[in-house]
């Protein structure tokens, strides 16, 4: 399946002038595999075809790869202020003795924590 990305990539910068290059490899098989069941396509290779004539379906491939709840990990201002204020803050009101724990989520695709 790895194979075809290439193509999807192509399709969707050459006629929908959309750049998917910068997006992780497993990911963007991951919605493929989404969309693909979505529109009851059985192949990716099926779904790429199927999608260089779809506009509306490139729309809804291309807004299932946009996660935004994943700015909040990409801002440097939200690491700045868990780093000033919220870090400090919790430092500064923790009764004397007791410790701090902080629990990181893991990923569906493998990859570590931000």
């Amino acid at each position: 399946m790895k194979e075809l990305l290439p193509s999807i990539i192509a399709v969707m910068r050459d006629i929908y002038s959309t750049d998917i290059s910068f997006y992780d490899d497993a990911f963007i098989l991951k919605i493929l595999k989404k969309r693909s069941g979505a529109i009851y396509i059985e192949g990716i290779s099926d779904y790429i075809n199927a999608i260089q004539g779809d506009t509306e379906e490139a729309e809804n491939f291309i807004k299932d790869l946009k996660i935004n709840f994943t700015q909040f990990f990409r801002n440097p201002l939200t690491f700045a202020v868990l780093e000033h204020v919220v870090i400090p803050h919790l430092i500064a009101t923790k009764p004397q003795g007791s410790e701090i724990r902080i629990w990181s989520a893991g990923c569906s695709t493998g990859q570590e924590a931000y």
